[in-house]
């Protein structure tokens, strides 16, 4: 690239780093405190700048995505809700996809890979999906590899999910968002899952929510206390996405009396 003989595009590139590290910093922080508002106002902020420097360059497809962007986190913003796991993985692949394609400009082209052009499809779905029909899925676990996992599996499936990384931030979103369902790991770093869920017990909040311990345990390990904790079921972490999927379905069908989904 001559950024001598395309000044603008110069400009562009040598902020994009700084914007996308920016970004990043903020997505991390609402992947652990799903109303984490600072942390939305940045990202709003980012993609807000780099949508006005695509567009006096001239980059179509990048003031587009970013502008995309920007109105999907500002509605989010004034509807006062929680990051849902389906916005976080939307917000990452959006991340990945204006990384690409301030890449490939910089490398003079101007060529939109087909996975990209199919983001447009997905932000113009998720505006027009209403979140309050869908089931609520609240997946705690500290690791930000399992979170990510589980998020982009069941928003694949149809699913609202929302995350939480410790049991404050997991009993903040219960109490705000009244999920369908909770899977629960047992080893968080603040507090053991078990007394997050000796704690919803007491607050009659397990009415409303079903809770599925959500562990590498052994098997019997984690029937033996889901009996004991009162939990609805259980679901060990080596499922494959599919068979996951499939189970958190299951768990959300099954009557609420005596229900223990396979």
């Amino acid at each position: 690239m001559d950024t001598a003989r395309d000044p603008l595009l110069g400009l562009l590139i040598s902020e994009a780093d700084e914007i996308f590290a920016s970004m990043a910093g903020a997505l991390d922080a609402v992947r652990a405190r799903p109303r984490d508002d600072a942390a939305v106002a940045r990202l709003i902020q980012c993609a807000h700048t780099l949508r006005g420097l695509a567009a006096i360059s001239g980059h179509a497809a990048i003031a587009d995505l970013a502008g995309r962007l920007e109105g999907a986190l500002d509605r989010q913003r004034r509807q006062a809700t929680a990051a849902s796991g389906e916005a976080l993985g939307l917000i990452d692949g959006s991340l990945r996809a204006l990384r690409q394609l301030v890449a490939l400009a910089a490398e003079g082209r101007g060529d939109v890979p087909p996975a990209i052009a199919e983001l447009a499809g997905a932000f113009d779905r998720a505006a027009a999906a209403p979140e309050e029909r869908r089931p609520t899925v609240l997946v705690v676990d500290d690791s930000r590899t399992v979170l990510r996992f589980v998020e982009r599996t069941l928003a694949e499936a149809g699913l609202r999910v929302v995350t939480a990384r410790t049991t404050a931030a997991a009993a903040e979103v219960i109490s705000s968002e009244r999920p369908a369902l909770v899977l629960l790991d047992l080893s968080l770093d603040d507090l053991d899952g078990a007394a997050l869920l000796g704690r919803l017990a007491g607050d009659g909040a397990l009415e409303s929510t079903r809770v599925v311990l959500f562990s590498s345990r052994p098997d019997d390990e984690l029937l033996l206390l889901a009996r004991r904790l009162g939990a609805a079921g259980v679901l060990p972490k080596t499922r494959a996405s599919g068979e996951l999927a499939a189970r958190v379905r299951a768990y959300l069908d099954a009557p609420r009396r005596g229900s223990s989904a396979p």
